[in-house]
């Protein structure tokens, strides 16, 4: 449950423009 919250906060993020679409969610897991 916890992954899909985080997942869902980093696609949100991706679609604001704050993260690179080329980054993976893996990646600003540990970020």
């Amino acid at each position: 449950a916890e992954l899909e919250k985080q997942n869902e906060q980093i696609e949100d993020e991706r679609a604001e423009g704050n993260l690179k679409p080329s980054l993976d969610p893996e990646t600003a897991f540990k970020e």
